[in-house]
């Protein structure tokens, strides 16, 4: 899958694929607010917080994110390992970077953004687990196809689980 976007949303109560892309092209974070408006209408609901990688973080996604009344949590840069906290940079100007570094910082916004890693990340480990390594399809419409029911069928495992447990 080398130059391909596989976006995702996620819920975090169950890890229910809620919305899902596919592309080959980059970068990701223009997939942002297509993905949030299409996790609105699958769960008929507007959700408070919405957490994602650097990959994602820009200007046009935190004002798309404000403008659905939904608290972004886009990391501004890559966290560095055995750090606490985005550590905020000091322009003589704050910038919306800066901004959203504080937002991690403060308010519980990094524990926050920290549970995007059991959220997402373990969605498409249980998929890799379950023997998919590799798109069989070639074509962009195929494998978007392929995927869309790669990710059908890790919900559908999903509800079955849930209603097996009751």
């Amino acid at each position: 899958m080398v130059g391909t976007s596989a976006p995702a949303v996620v819920d975090e109560a169950h890890q229910i694929i809620v919305a899902h892309g596919f592309s080959n092209q980059s970068p990701d974070s223009q997939y942002f607010e297509s993905m949030l408006t299409r996790a609105i209408a699958n769960a008929g609901a507007v959700p408070t917080v919405i957490t994602a990688d650097n990959r994602y973080f820009s200007e046009k996604n935190v004002e798309a994110a404000l403008a659905q009344d939904v608290a972004p949590l886009l990391a501004p840069g890559r966290e560095r390992h055995g750090t606490e906290a985005f550590e905020p940079e000091k322009p003589k100007e704050p910038t919306l970077r800066d901004t959203m570094r504080e937002c991690l910082n403060e308010l519980g916004g990094l524990s926050l953004y920290k549970r995007r890693k059991v959220i997402v990340e373990p969605v498409f480990g249980q998929i890799k687990n379950r023997g998919f390594r590799a798109l069989l399809l070639r074509g962009l419409a195929k494998t978007r196809a392929e995927w869309a029911l790669i990710t059908l069928s890790h919900n559908l495992l999903k509800l079955h689980g849930a209603r097996a447990a009751g």
